[in-house]
């Protein structure tokens, strides 16, 4: 399942596979319908907004400089305070792309479901144009499109890893696209130098992935900022859980005290009245399997043991139940004050399972992450059982929250019990044993309407 979806007359919910994205081509461009480029001259000019975002800005650079590179002819840019040329690019939204039948995606909500961009020709215009709001880059998208038609390529990023084809005349065909993505996250993180992390993100940017945040994530530890420890430990134990040997843990709220609540909540709260722009709050424990202990919190207990438990050992119990109950009645009171936000908890270590007979508040932003399962493998591989239960915890958890994402975590790590195998599978082997897995299982993740997906890391050696 690729993850933007392509719209175009005739056809509902076509998809634009990432991989033809990605696929190396002579380009052989057909007569169309007007040049933009001819004998290496100009015949067009690039026009933005009078007061264009510095991503539309940045989208008409990168349009004039790859014009270049392919045909040798610089197109000037210019702003739509002035009459343009007979043939013109329109890049980002501008009084030019009002009306004419062109519907440029626009708007931002806390949900981020507005992402966008359209490629559409007009008599002798092409418009490359799409949302820039907030975190999104539908300008650049659009414009990256178009030289992907022409032939251009990011296989890696820098220069190093590019394709640019080499043509006197650029023709423009007649196009009415349309696309917005089919999951509202597409990113990994990575560890690299400054300039290198500056670089990956262009990359994405250009392949149609973000690397910008759409909700907050749920860090380890920051639940503890919940009740400040400082304030409140000394005084006001019974306000923290217990740990097993029964001594309050300063790191970790009381699940089922309604004062602790309130406090977090209040927390959250403040935190949005000093960041009006911000859509999300993300909070989660410590890392490890950690557990309230109190009595109250226990009898909520479902009685199963985490996937990477012990049966038997209380502190390797599955702690979902009354994990989600907190974390629902902390949404439910921000929402009091502030009903657009969003609250992001995670499925992780002792929370992985879905909760047994609750319901979610419908702004929970869960973020699912089966630190256990073999990465390798695909959700349909009923040769590994680890995996078909991750697919199953998935699918429930979707059905749960329409606002699901997954943090994948990579084989080179120590998790999945397979990071040896690797080693002894040949270099191109390997690369398509594991592309072909994720690639089903990318299917899996929209048939079961999850929103997002995203690595923990792509390490120094992978």
């Amino acid at each position: 399942m690729p993850p933007f979806r392509e719209l175009q007359p005739g056809m509902k919910n076509c998809l634009f596979p990432l991989a033809g994205a990605l696929a190396l081509f002579l380009p052989v461009v057909a007569r169309g319908d007007f040049n933009v480029v001819e004998n290496s001259l100009p015949r067009a000019e690039i026009v933005i907004a009078a007061k264009a975002s510095e991503k539309a800005k940045f989208a008409a650079g990168e349009l004039q400089t790859y014009l270049q590179r392919i045909s040798g002819a610089k197109l000037p840019i210019v702003t739509d305070d002035a009459k343009p040329k007979d043939v013109a690019i329109l890049v980002g939204p501008s009084k030019l792309t009002v009306g004419k039948g062109l519907r440029v995606p626009a708007g931002l909500t806390a949900a981020r479901r507005e992402e966008g961009f359209i490629v559409q020709t007009s008599a002798n215009r092409l418009v490359l144009a799409g949302n820039d709001e907030g975190p999104y880059h539908g300008t650049e998208y659009a414009v990256y499109e178009f030289l992907r038609r022409l032939g251009v390529r990011w296989f890696m990023p820098s220069e190093y890893g590019e394709i640019v084809p080499q043509m006197t005349t650029i023709a423009v065909p007649e196009l009415k696209l349309a696309e917005k993505p089919d999951f509202v996250m597409r990113n990994w993180g990575v560890h690299a130098t400054p300039e290198m992390k500056q670089q990956e993100a262009r990359w994405k940017i250009r392949n149609k992935m973000n690397p910008d945040a759409m909700f907050k994530t749920p860090t380890d530890s920051s639940a503890r900022k919940l009740i400040p420890e400082k304030e409140y430990f000394q005084d006001r134990p019974e306000l923290f859980a217990l740990k097993e040997d029964k001594t309050p843990n300063r790191h970790m709220p009381n699940l089922s005290n309604p004062e602790a609540l309130a406090l977090a909540a209040a927390t959250i709260k403040d935190y949005f009245r000093k960041n009006p722009a911000a859509n999300s709050y993300g909070f989660s424990p410590d890392d490890g399997m950690p557990r309230d202990f109190r009595p109250e919190t226990m009898k909520r207990n479902a009685g199963f043991t985490a996937q990477g438990g012990r049966e038997g050992v209380a502190g390797e119990a599955s702690i979902s139940e009354e994990w989600m109950d907190f974390v629902n009645a902390v949404a439910a009171e921000v929402r009091k004050e502030f009903p657009d936000v969003y609250i992001a908890a995670n499925g992780y270590a002792n929370r992985d399972m879905p909760p047994q007979g609750r319901k979610l508040d419908p702004h929970l932003v869960m973020m699912f992450a089966a630190i256990w399962s073999c990465t390798l493998l695909a959700y349909d591989d009923q040769g590994c059982w680890q995996m078909v239960r991750q697919g199953q915890m998935l699918k429930r958890w979707a059905e749960l929250s329409p606002n699901v994402w997954i943090y994948g975590f990579h084989y080179g790590m120590l998790v999945s019990g397979l990071a040896q195998s690797i080693t002894f599978l040949p270099f191109a082997e390997a690369g398509t044993f594991t592309r072909n897995s994720r690639a089903r299982s990318v299917s899996a993740y929209a048939s079961a309407a999850v929103m997002c997906f995203a690595s923990s890391a792509i390490s120094d050696g992978v």
